[in-house]
């Protein structure tokens, strides 16, 4: 069944979803982000202090672009991917500037839940949410997925 003609966008290549334009772009942008900020780090001051800052915004920009590049064939035009994908690299983005913007830590520093501070945002930020998001937004989409198979 073909999409409604108000659906579709007058320049989209056949074949090719936005999606995966979109999740190809994200891996194309943060690889080169990661390759200047390697390149930065070896720069002379003040550019390595700054390059971890790219280095941080580049990991979400590559791993949102691979998930978004394998929703492709399965449920592109679901939503919840959408959601799902923008609510992961908000998360990991904000836990990788936050950890950044932190204060290092010292040996008279409160612990919060037994742990650093700095490590317990990693923890949930960068870790817990992506791992608790992203298989839900799997199990809710699979029956769909495998309906329409």
């Amino acid at each position: 069944m073909a999409a409604p003609a108000s659906s579709v966008s007058p320049n989209a290549q056949p074949g090719v979803p936005s999606i995966a334009r979109l999740g190809l772009a994200l891996v194309i942008g943060g690889t080169v982000m990661v390759a200047l900020s390697y390149a930065l780090a070896f720069a002379a001051a003040p550019w390595p202090a700054r390059s971890a800052w790219l280095m941080a915004a580049a990991q979400p920009a590559i791993m949102v672009g691979v998930m978004a590049l394998s929703t492709r064939g399965r449920s592109a035009r679901d939503r919840r991917w959408v959601l799902t994908l923008v609510v992961v690299a908000l998360s990991v983005l904000s836990g990788l500037l936050a950890v950044l913007l932190m204060p290092a830590e010292q040996a008279t520093t409160q612990l919060w839940l037994g742990l650093p501070p700095r490590v317990l945002v990693l923890l949930v930020l960068v870790v817990a949410v992506p791992s608790v998001a992203l298989p839900w937004v799997y199990a809710k989409t699979f029956v769909a997925v495998a309906d329409s198979e």
